[in-house]
Formats: structure tokens, sequence, C-alpha cells
């Protein structure tokens, strides 16, 4: 299933280049993902508008026009390649938030060929305490505990506000456990707030390079992969910048009124409000 899913998802977002598209096609998604958000917050940090230019800064050679390097970080642009730990390093000098990108443990949860087990047990402690509530909760088998949805729910919601990407791995790590313990209802509430999640992070993903392709695996492969009836799904990846754009708009006004610079948090509750979460 994950083959025909991930080579569907690429053969409609990823870039159209036989060459590119057969190269995505051979890599593991979760690299694919974490590279281009390297990359991105690279270049966001830096100020550059090409991948010569991060690579100008981040690792300038003796021929400032070295063609090898040069298409090395186009291919980090396009999570065509990982970067080496030198590279990783050097990256680091000029941006500390990169490696914690790259490394992030969303990139486990959101993989099929690693137990959710496992990428539970290595989140424990990595979040806060209701995220510690969640995942604790779901290794104990969901399906033969009570179901409290307001418990749930205000756990979920922490998760969501905390407006991290580890927030969003806990959310998947806990759905995809759910679905492996058959528990329809825990699957489905959890991809409900993982998918709301999405949403609040959307400028974000956006901004990062991945926004539309990542909708898009949650859609066709982790939901699948988590929950058995299609009909339940609620989440339209075909919808979701659009959705991220009216989200903004929110939060543009909201601003506007305001005549300051809203904070952090002041923009998820914002959202949220509108989600009506």
């Amino acid at each position: 299933m994950l083959d025909s899913a991930q080579n569907s998802l690429t053969k409609s977002t990823f870039a159209s280049h036989t060459r590119k598209l057969a190269a995505i096609q051979k890599r593991p998604i979760y690299k694919v993902f974490s590279t281009i958000c390297w990359f991105h917050e690279l270049q966001l940090t830096i100020g550059a508008s090409t991948a010569a230019a991060v690579r100008r800064k981040i690792e300038p050679t003796l021929k400032n026009g070295n063609k090898v390097v040069d298409q090395r970080w186009c291919d980090y642009r396009d999570g065509l390649h990982t970067p080496s730990a030198k590279v990783i390093a050097l990256a680091e000098d000029h941006c500390p938030q990169s490696r914690h990108i790259l490394e992030n443990p969303l990139w486990d949860s959101i993989r099929l060929d690693r137990s959710p087990q496992n990428v539970a047990h290595e989140l424990l402690g990595a979040t806060c305490q209701q995220g510690d509530d969640l995942l604790t909760w779901s290794l104990r088998a969901p399906d033969r505990r009570s179901y409290d949805p307001r418990w749930l729910k205000k756990r979920c919601r922490a998760m969501i506000e905390d407006g991290s990407l580890e927030g969003l791995a806990v959310l998947t790590t806990c759905m995809r456990l759910a679905g492996k313990a058959g528990a329809d209802r825990s699957a489905l509430s959890f991809y409900r707030h993982a998918t709301n999640n999405l949403l609040i992070l959307g400028s974000w993903f956006y901004a990062h390079g991945i926004a539309q392709r990542i909708a898009e695996y949650y859609e066709t492969v982790l939901f699948p992969e988590s929950i058995q009836d299609p009909n339940l799904g609620t989440f339209s990846s075909s919808h979701y910048l659009h959705a991220v754009k009216g989200l903004n708009n929110a939060v543009l006004r909201a601003q506007a009124q305001t005549e300051r610079t809203l904070t952090d948090k002041e923009v998820i509750l914002i959202k949220l409000q509108i989600l009506e979460l």
C-alpha cells in the first residue's frame, strides 16, 4: 500500500522533471520532507534567494562557481540528497535550529517502516505532560480502556496549542497506535486533531516547501493505514492551501484590529477559534 500511495503522491505533487521524479520515488518520503524543510530553514534564516546563494554562505568553495557543489545544494532544496554530517554541522553554525528540523521526531512518526510503539517510547519526555499522557494511554491499547472524548480532546488541543512539530508527532504516533489496536474511535479522533494541527502549522509548512505534499501524505497514506473506513475521512488535501490562506487572512484582520504584532500563542488561538476547536 505504501509504495503505490507514495508513487501517486510524488507523481501529483513533486517536480515533473523525469530525473527528479524518478529520484524522489526511490527515496523514503520522510527523508524528502525533512531535507526540504532543513534547506528552507537555512534559506529563510540566511535570506538567500537561490540554492547557490545558500551554498556560498554555508559551504564556500575555492571556485565560487563549483557546479558539482551547487547541484548538490539544488538537490537538498528538492529533497533529492540528504546532507552529510559535515554539511549539517556547517549549517548549524549559521542556523542553530536547522539540525532540530532535520532530525525532528515528526519524520519518524510518519514512517510506516517504523513501529509506532518504538516511536512513542522515543517521544516520551520530548514534548509536555499532556503529550506523555496521550502516548502512555495509546501504548496501553486504547481499545481496552474506556473512551473519554473530553479527556482526549483536552490533551490533543494542548498538542495543537503547543505549535510545534513534536506536538504533531505525538498526535500522528497516537493515531497509528490506535489504528494498530483496532481502536477506530480513538484513531479517527487523533487523525482529526492531527489534520487540524496541519492547518494550524500550515504557514510553517508552506514556508518550508512541503505544505501541499505533507497534506496529501496524511490523506492518502497515513489515513488509510490507520482507519479502515474511507468514508470517515473529513480532511481534504485539495482544499488545504485554500484553508491555510483563509486562516492567515483571519489572523491579519485580527492583527489590524489590535494594531500590534500578535504573539505566536495568540495566532494559534485565533486559528483554533475559527476551526471551532
